[in-house]
């Protein structure tokens, strides 16, 4: 891994502290090109959020879904999606409406953090789908 991308993903794990529970082994090997580094009120929201939901939030560019990169780069392929009831669901998608401009996305994992074998989870579903190595 470069230096480069090892400091980046550095700075995610210090403004969302829940990145430090992945192992460094997993850890280092996730691709951030398609995370959003929280500042302000994108900050403040996934603060709220993690609080609201009481499930970790992870903040995101809406615009970047990078499928030519391995299945175990992805954060998404590593931790257990979280459940939501139609209430947190509401929640949720107040938040994402209040920063779609800005072209913030937010997914939210369960609590306690769980992690995966990247080959079962939903996205190498997507992955075996669309003929992509898995």
């Amino acid at each position: 891994m470069r230096n480069e991308q090892r400091n980046i993903l550095n700075q995610y794990r210090h403004k969302i502290p829940f990145l430090y529970q992945i192992p460094d082994v997993l850890y280092f090997v996730i691709d951030p090109i398609g995370y959003r580094l929280p500042k302000g009120a994108v900050a403040i929201a996934r603060r709220e959020l993690e609080g609201k939901l009481n499930k970790y939030v992870m903040s995101y560019d809406r615009t970047i879904f990078k499928l030519d990169i391995p299945l175990e780069a992805h954060l998404c392929a590593l931790l257990k999606g979280a459940r939501l009831t139609k209430q947190q669901q509401a929640i949720l998608a107040w938040y994402e409406a209040r920063f779609q401009d800005q072209g913030i996305s937010f997914v939210v994992y369960e609590k306690p953090l769980t992690i995966l074998d990247p080959k079962e989870s939903a996205l190498a579903k997507l992955y075996k789908e669309k003929g992509l190595f898995v």
